[in-house]
């Protein structure tokens, strides 16, 4: 399998080596240490830093180190909400956008389109500023026509005169998007190289590099995020390798929006590909959990402190996206299809103008926090609520105790008393109306696959996720459940196990009956040998490497793509009727109908190159004994009012031994709610299976 060792072997002396996974969340930072099955994997959390993440990443290393002494560490991944955190607090890069002169403002026009906002069809609403603002995006005299012919050539005096304004501006990146690049990058490739001679370590993105496809405003907005995003991401990849090199430990890999790893180099390169780092490595490892359980089909939820997040898994393969709208800015990157909406245990309760209880998008985040964790929160949030009804019982192992009284108190003044509710009732109004939300947006996702309920097999995951698991489940209809081992570090397990992963993609633009078989295999070959290249720089073997390869299509005269998957039996013998037949096919899944005789034009081809890494097969974690619970504690359900509870303290127990419902199961990182009316039992991997009775 692949060689992902790096720099160093680990502190101390040698011993059984580990993998570890870091997961930056908005509330905890997660780090999960994997070993053989003899040594089993060990979970740390510690609060987030959000003005400092490697803090967070280096207090999480040093917990998890600090318990298991001297052991030697082969690898580390590590997932990010960097990216995601400079978009929201607007902390990226100056960045300066160079573009075809005339075509300054195709961040501000857009296409037009509304649909990206929550209410298209009210005109007051507008989409967020572009981030390059107007005096920074310099039209360059030049034009490139399609199919690469140049129009106006770029003259050194243009060149000149660009990269003085530049220098003058300071701004620490720039964006290049000339029309047609991909046909011809000449004018771009000249550009970057006068302003990186004129000024070293100048951050310069180029769209043939980064999105070498048609569309205009896409390939440039991707551009952009890409070059406003990459000073910052660079420097805390910096500071973080230093880190970990001092503490003995290996270079990092970088968990990309695609669901898998990247050298730093790479990922520095591509910090666009980033923006749904931490949430992708929580959905790759879904994918690897339910390909050992044999579960095709699985809606794949997750719920920490400010956030939820849903995907969903189809035979086998988490759903994928090509082109995805990111707080509000278009980028064109392959990420797996993840819907998020402000629902997390730290998610805000509060009383709108007309009276209404409402459940975040506010986040009460790791400072202060929810008032039960006792660090001076005053305003209720969800896990509040779980506290008061019960369900929350202790935090982190115990490390952080719950102050329930002041839950109690803050839910009465800011929920019950404004709507005329006891405390029960103002938490139990809390819970049941940010699973509402919570089912909305899996129902969506659900939708948008062609699946029913009754398809699905659904798996939770994050701190918060499992108390509400069994109750979105009921509301779903979802016959069964599943709760992995260290649900609350899923993602964290996700970094340590992904495999390699890198995305490339060729224009093509013509119509496929123009398309001669031989132009698409040398199309396909070149990518590969691209691939090839890029993974054995991160020193990955040849026997561990797999190429999956797919073109993108549409009937000419549409404007949306779909994607067809081919295979290399396909590759090795092309033939485009078949093809054009496998697109037809794919029109008729997603939008009901095909039309046999439309002209198909065939927009690129892509290609996904792959680096295999030994995973855990979680043979061990199964116990010999059964469950057996703690001791009884009092909480309340809808079904039956307050009731004592068995609780338990989750272990490797005995595989298939069944328990009934109501239950209450703890662990270091969640705690799962069992409801009434539901039964559940810990399979061979150690996670927790609920079904309805």
């Amino acid at each position: 399998m692949v060689d992902a060792r790096g720099a160093g072997a680990g502190p101390g002396a040698p011993g059984p080596a580990i993998r570890l996974g870091i997961d930056v969340g908005g509330t905890f930072t997660d780090i999960v240490g994997i070993g053989n099955a003899e040594t089993g994997w060990r979970v740390r959390k510690v609060p987030s830093t959000p003005r400092t993440p490697n803090v967070a990443v280096l207090n999480a290393v040093d917990a998890l180190m600090g318990d298991e002494g001297t052991v030697s560490v082969d690898f580390l991944g590590h997932g990010t909400t960097a990216g995601t955190n400079a978009f929201l607090t607007k902390n990226g890069a100056d960045t300066i956008l160079l573009t075809t002169q005339g075509f300054e403002d195709v961040l501000e026009f857009r296409r037009m389109d509304r649909t990206g906002l929550l209410d298209p069809y009210n005109l007051q609403l507008a989409f967020p500023e572009p981030i390059v603002p107007r005096h920074r995006r310099l039209g360059v005299a030049e034009r490139v026509g399609r199919g690469g012919a140049v129009v106006e050539p770029l003259t050194d005096a243009e060149i000149a005169r660009i990269v003085e304004a530049v220098v003058v501006d300071g701004s620490d990146a720039v964006a290049i998007a000339l029309l047609w690049s991909f046909d011809n990058p000449d004018h771009e490739q000249r550009l970057r190289d006068a302003l990186i001679a004129r000024k070293p370590g100048l951050f310069v993105t180029c769209s043939h590099e980064i999105d070498p496809t048609m569309h205009e405003y896409e390939r440039t907005s991707t551009t952009v995020v890409n070059a406003y995003l990459g000073p910052l991401i660079n420097r805390y990849f910096t500071i973080v390798a230093d880190e970990v090199a001092q503490r003995g430990l290996p270079v990092p890999r970088i968990m990309q929006s695609n669901g898998g790893l990247a050298s730093i180099a790479e990922a520095g390169r591509r910090p666009v590909a980033l923006l749904e780092s931490g949430p992708a490595a929580g959905v790759a490892a879904c994918s690897y959990l339910a390909g050992l359980k044999g579960v095709d089909n699985l809606l794949a939820v997750d719920m920490g402190g400010t956030s939820f997040d849903v995907a969903v898994i189809v035979d086998g393969e988490p759903r994928r996206n090509i082109e995805s709208e990111v707080h509000g800015y278009a980028v064109r990157t392959p990420m797996l299809d993840i819907r998020s909406i402000g629902a997390g245990g730290g998610s805000l309760a509060w009383i709108d103008d007309g009276g209404a209880l409402r459940v975040g998008p506010q986040s009460a985040g790791s400072d202060p926090g929810p008032v039960c964790y006792g660090k001076g929160g005053t305003q209720p949030a969800v896990s509040d609520a779980n506290a008061v009804l019960g369900y929350l019982q202790k935090l982190t192992g115990g490390t952080f105790g719950l102050d329930v009284p002041a839950a109690r108190a803050a839910l009465d003044e800011h929920v019950g008393r404004p709507l005329g509710l006891d405390t029960i009732a103002a938490a139990h109004a809390v819970y049941r109306l940010v699973n509402a939300h919570m089912a909305d947006a899996m129902r969506v996702m659900s939708s948008e696959a062609a699946l029913s309920p009754a398809d699905l097999t659904l798996m939770v995951y994050g701190g918060a996720g499992p108390v509400h698991g069994a109750a979105l489940a009921r509301e779903m209809e979802i016959e069964r459940t599943i709760i992995p081992a260290h649900p609350g570090a899923l993602s964290a397990l996700g970094a340590a196990t992904g495999d390699l992963v890198h995305d490339f993609v060729e224009p093509v633009m013509k119509p496929l009956s123009m398309l001669s078989p031989d132009e698409l295999v040398g199309r396909f070959a070149r990518m590969r040998g691209d691939g090839k290249s890029v993974l054995l720089a991160e020193a990955c073997r040849d026997e561990d490497m797999e190429f999956q390869l797919y073109f993108v299509a549409r009937y000419i005269g549409q404007m949306h793509d779909l994607q067809v998957d081919l295979s290399e039996d396909e590759l090795r013998s092309v033939d485009l009727d078949k093809l054009a037949m496998r697109f037809h096919e794919k029109h008729r899944d997603t939008y009901g109908i095909f039309v046999e005789t439309e002209p198909i034009l065939l927009v690129s081809a892509r290609l996904r190159a792959i680096a295999r890494v030994e995973k855990p097969s979680f043979a061990g974690y199964a116990g010999d004994t059964a469950p057996r619970p703690e001791r009884t504690v009092p909480a309340w359900f809808e079904e039956t009012g307050v009731v004592d509870v068995p609780l338990y303290q989750r272990q490797p127990w005995q595989p298939h031994v069944i328990a009934h419902g109501p239950a209450i199961i703890t662990e270091y990182d969640s705690t799962t709610v069992v409801l009434p009316g539901q039964r559940w039992h810990t399979d061979e991997f150690g996670s927790i299976v609920i079904e309805e009775m």
